[in-house]
């Protein structure tokens, strides 16, 4: 799936804008803010910590969380 995906970038040109975006500071500052609260949310809606399927989506708060700060 990635290399799909990589192949596409490539042969449309959008790796090249999609690296001038990560350029923009304030590009850079709004995606972290957003994904900040993204996790913040999941984390404060789904805080559960069981020994089943649920614990996945905990765990990607917490990721996701943590990757916006």
């Amino acid at each position: 799936m990635y290399l799909i995906f990589g192949e596409l970038f490539f042969i449309t040109g959008q790796l090249g804008k999609t690296i001038e975006m990560t350029d923009d500071k304030a590009f850079v500052i709004s995606t972290g803010y957003i994904t900040l609260l993204l996790g913040l949310v999941t984390v404060i809606a789904h805080n559960v910590w069981v020994a089943d399927w649920r614990v996945i989506i905990t765990v990607l708060g917490w990721t996701t969380l943590i990757k916006g700060i």
